[in-house]
């Protein structure tokens, strides 16, 4: 359920305003789902790169799918006429243009040269699948998991079995003082029950950990499994496609050409569907 869409600056002339969309409230599973969320993600892309049909004859595959590495602000296509009079399309970031912008370098990427990037790494990437089978794709997916809050749970169990050794020292200490009454009986009963206490606590949060790393390591099967089965419908294709772009990339991260050693070089990011 999606609310704050609109909203009344001004009471007096009852103006309604759009509300910028990260400012919607939005409620997660209100009512029984009829699709899965993965589902629903991937038709809500196909719907954003929809597009008018062109009056030149050129397919925009990578419309809404690649991004300015410095600003996050998705890439446009435009052309430019040659002395031939064929047009040679790119795509640029505009942030630069806006008013108050965020990135002041130039970003722009001839169509030939990221259709050319992006068809060699995914025929890289199948012929991987092709060598080495679930287990370079299983690879790939538990690299990206150890950024995935993995590693944060294993230094909270880490944490907490600290925690609880200490509160087992504590006890034995306390019983031990009781024992050669160096403690009335009110303070041994009291300390105790206080130690026990956060124990059955800790205990309990310590389960909730297992729990999710336990659903962290599930994790990596599930997202095999339906890569997979996406993988399976383009393993030999002969031509990038939209649909092909849509089903197997999530979004693809462009950053400016820089020069290294007297050379033009940029990093090109591809983020894969189910696999990060």
């Amino acid at each position: 359920m999606e609310n704050h869409k609109y909203e009344v600056k001004n009471y007096k002339k009852k103006k309604r305003t759009r509300v910028p969309k990260e400012e919607h409230i939005i409620v997660q599973n209100t009512h029984e789902a009829i699709i899965s969320r993965n589902d629903f993600n991937k038709v809500q892309d196909l719907i954003k790169g929809r597009q008018r049909p062109s009056k030149y004859d050129f397919p925009n595959i990578f419309k809404g799918i690649l991004r300015c590495a410095n600003c996050g602000r998705k890439l446009t296509i435009g052309y430019h006429l040659r002395k031939s009079g064929r047009r040679a399309y790119s795509y640029q970031c505009y942030d630069r243009y806006l008013k108050h912008p965020t990135d002041t370098e130039a970003n722009s990427i001839r169509y030939e040269v990221i259709y050319q990037i992006v068809d060699e790494r995914i025929k890289d990437l199948f012929n991987n699948i092709n060598v080495y089978g679930e287990e370079f794709l299983l690879s790939v997916i538990n690299s990206v998991e150890i950024t995935d809050g993995l590693t944060e749970l294993k230094n909270q169990k880490e944490k907490i079995n600290h925690r609880l050794n200490v509160l087992s020292n504590l006890v034995s200490k306390v019983f031990e003082d009781y024992a050669s009454n160096l403690m009335s009986f009110e303070n041994y009963q009291f300390l105790l029950n206080k130690y026990q206490d956060e124990q059955k606590s800790i205990n309990l949060k310590l389960r909730e950990i297992d729990n999710k790393l336990i659903e962290n390591l599930n994790k990596p099967l599930e997202k095999l499994k339906k890569f997979i089965e996406v993988v399976k419908n383009y393993l030999n294709y002969e031509e990038l496609t939209k649909e092909l772009i849509s089903n197997l990339i999530d979004h693809i991260i462009v950053g400016n050409v820089k020069i290294v050693d007297g050379k033009k070089t940029r990093d090109i990011r591809i983020v894969y569907r189910f696999l990060s």
